[in-house]
């Protein structure tokens, strides 16, 4: 199944695929998460800058996603492994009011606290009242 394909099927209501998670940066820590989930049975829908580590990711049986914004939209659940909180804000505004209803997100970045917990705060201001952002 193509990544257009399955952001359709769940845009309509009528996708079948149950354990998917999406994967926004396949560096060193993204890969190793990316092949347990994959060897534990989850369809990984994947995005980084990096065309090596598209590859490599659709190498270990990750579905590679070539816009950012359709990673959320593929997934039950999104995963972050990205360099710094700059870049962790940059990719929230974006991917937030593409997740799904009931997603999770999980940011697995070492970055600055206090910046992690506004973020996570303007993530639920969204969920919880879209129209504010």
């Amino acid at each position: 199944m193509t990544a257009e394909t399955e952001i359709e099927n769940r845009m309509s209501g009528t996708s079948t695929q149950k354990k998917t998670v999406g994967l926004i940066g396949i560096g060193l820590l993204g890969s190793a998460i990316a092949s347990r989930l994959i060897r534990a049975g989850f369809t990984i829908w994947g995005h980084d800058q990096s065309a090596q580590a598209m590859s490599e990711f659709s190498t270990l049986g990750g579905q590679p996603i070539v816009k950012l914004g359709d990673v959320p939209v593929a997934a039950n659940a999104v995963v972050l492994c990205l360099p710094d909180s700059d870049v962790v804000e940059k990719v929230v505004v974006e991917i937030i009011p593409r997740l799904n209803p009931g997603s999770i997100l999980i940011d697995t970045t070492t970055g600055d606290p206090k910046r992690t917990r506004a973020i996570a705060e303007l993530s639920l201001i969204h969920i919880s009242e879209p129209t504010r952002l």
